[in-house]
């Protein structure tokens, strides 16, 4: 049995403590399998106020994102379920209000379990000043974080930024210090960063953002329209409630033309590779790989379109343009190099790069977030074949657009392809060489 007593501050204030007991107890009333069971809610001798509840095996969500981000396949059925039982509790009349990794257990089965629903009531009771709810605030919604009343709408919001954190280990408002943090909630746009990981749909980004809109009134209207959005990437109703209460998005399918600085990068000897080493060693090395790349290309103003086997294949100007995408590129080129070397010693990677015009349509299933046509893609492709390993080679033509910025070394005359120019140019890690 886990019990926990509560803020000496209610002791001093009868109304709120009558307040707080009789939402814990309604809360312990709750029966769904994806809330906390509440035992009691007592005083002891000495008139500390306490909760008793199940002590869960397993691991809270925040212990489960110290140790990295969570795959999508695995964030779904969590957000999901964390759905369903405030949705439950919302129907009950009742609002959590600290929605965060850590009152969140995940049991060994998988089953998510909501912790502490109404303890949240402390902080309103005993008026703790905001700057000092360091491991809450990150999660307030924005009628929260300026102390005004709650609906069922603010746990969506700190739902959606649990969601986003799970998938990138990052909170799509953050800051220096809680201040800094609750300045972001309340003036900043969300920094979704999701969609830079091949294998979140991309679809998601337009559901958090709806979630995490300003005004609650912008928001999904209630949290089971949120799990149905949730449940749609599944490619299946949630059915909890039925279909035709839902809200859902149209997804759109555009086509366009876009400067692009195209960035292919190849584990080097992947099949050997493999083969020395077991099967899940090796299937964790190549997801470092990816989420190396995914967070290099994120930093440097791109997005990693695909990252399947030993190929990565990563775009700066798509969806966003930069004037210096090409620069970018060969910055992110180079950083990734160095990264990955403090992987494992064992692995090298060989890249290609080339800047261009290609047909890019956004995709929103699958393991691509563009579907991409084009010479550069061609021919970054080929040229991550070519490289020697820690190298990166490009063509003449992005060799010319980059040179007054970074010092190149020429290489041999290579063929690429029958309609790719002759020459290339290479960095390898500690300098960079031109061909002509």
């Amino acid at each position: 049995m886990d019990v926990r007593f509560l803020s000496p501050s209610l002791r001093s204030d009868p109304r709120a403590k009558r307040a707080f007991v009789a939402e814990a107890r309604a809360a312990a009333a709750l029966d769904h399998p994806n809330v906390c069971t509440i035992y009691e809610i007592d005083d002891t001798e000495d008139a500390q106020l306490f909760i008793a509840m199940p002590l869960y095996e397993g691991e809270t969500l925040r212990e489960r994102l110290d140790r990295g981000r969570m795959a999508f396949s695995d964030v779904l059925p969590v957000a999901r379920q964390i759905a369903r039982g405030l949705a439950h509790a919302h129907d009950a009349g009742i609002v959590h209000r600290d929605i965060k990794p850590s009152n969140i257990v995940i049991l060994p089965d998988g089953t998510a379990k909501i912790l502490d629903f109404g303890i949240a009531q402390i902080h309103d009771a005993s008026r703790t000043p905001p700057q000092l709810l360091v491991g809450t605030v990150a999660y307030m919604s924005p009628e929260q974080a300026r102390g005004l009343a709650v609906d069922s709408r603010s746990d969506v919001w700190s739902l959606a930024v649990v969601i986003h954190e799970m998938l990138t280990g990052s909170r799509p408002f953050d800051g220096a210090d809680a201040r800094a943090v609750r300045h972001a909630i309340l003036d900043s746009a969300p920094q979704l960063t999701s969609g830079s990981y091949p294998d979140v749909p991309a679809s998601l980004e337009s559901i958090l953002r709806r979630a995490l809109a300003k005004r609650a009134d912008d928001r999904y209207v209630s949290m089971t329209a949120f799990a149905n959005d949730l449940a749609g990437l599944a490619g299946e109703p949630d059915r909890r409630a039925p279909l035709a209460g839902a809200e859902s998005h149209a997804r759109e399918w555009t086509t366009e033309r876009r400067r692009t600085a195209v960035l292919v990068t190849c584990v080097s000897d992947y099949l050997s590779l493999v083969d020395q080493m077991p099967a899940a060693e090796a299937h964790r090395l190549i997801a470092q790989v990816r989420d190396v790349a995914v967070d290099v290309a994120r930093e440097y103003g791109g997005l990693v379109n695909q990252a399947i086997g030993e190929e990565i294949v990563s775009l700066f100007g798509v969806p966003i343009a930069h004037d210096d995408d090409d620069l970018r590129a060969v910055r992110a080129a180079l950083e990734l190099h160095a990264r990955l070397q403090n992987v494992d010693p064992r692995l090298r990677v060989q890249s290609g790069l080339h800047v261009g015009v290609l047909v890019a349509r956004r995709l929103h299933e699958g393991p691509r977030r563009y579907e991409i046509a084009g010479t550069p893609v061609a021919l970054a492709s080929r040229l991550a074949a070519l490289a020697e390993p820690g190298a990166v080679w490009v063509t003449p033509q992005t060799q010319r657009l980059v040179g007054p910025y970074v010092h190149t070394v020429a290489c041999a005359p290579t063929v690429p392809s029958s309609r790719a120019e002759e020459t290339t140019a290479r960095w390898e890690q500690g300098g960079a060489r031109s061909a002509t």
